[in-house]
């Protein structure tokens, strides 16, 4: 049983992708993406965990668990500030995750609400184009800036919508 880490984009964001080789096949593997976010007005550099998967034939032999496990020191010997992963309630607890935010709170606004809104300036509403990306990340790292867990948005990363 080995562990192999290879560098890759998704999404957008750099990162690695994890995979436990057992007999010569990948039996389980998972991503860690490399995340820039606030914690109230700070930036702190966070990995994200996602795509956590193991073939069927492979499950409940506690391979995933030694994946994690090693990735959670991997990411210490990374020096990453934080880490987070979107994933079963409860489930990551013995590796150390608390579940923090909620999967099952949902915020909805009927369409017939929006109806009654007062607009108090006029805005003009155009389409995407590239000369635009500059004050899409400066609109949107101005609002989200101190709002903890926010992902901090880089121009350099931006491929559009």
């Amino acid at each position: 049983m080995k562990i192999i880490t290879k560098k890759v984009e998704i999404n957008n964001t750099c990162g690695w992708e994890r995979e436990l080789i057992l007999n010569r096949r990948r039996a389980s593997r998972l991503f860690v993406l490399k995340y820039l976010m606030y914690i109230g007005r700070t930036q702190v550099d966070m990995a994200g965990i996602g795509g956590v998967f193991t073939e069927p034939e492979f499950r409940n032999k506690g391979l995933a668990r030694k994946l994690i496990k090693d990735t959670v020191n991997f990411m210490k010997e990374k020096k990453f500030d934080v880490s987070l992963l979107f994933g079963i309630k409860d489930f990551y607890t013995k590796f150390g995750y608390a579940t923090v935010l909620c999967e099952d709170c949902k915020v909805e606004i009927l369409t017939r609400q929006a109806e009654h809104v007062k607009i108090k300036n006029k805005y003009k509403i155009s389409h995407f184009i590239k000369r635009d990306i500059s004050d899409i990340i400066r609109i949107y790292n101005s609002n989200y800036f101190g709002k903890t867990a926010a992902v901090v948005r880089k121009k350099k990363l931006w491929k559009g919508f």
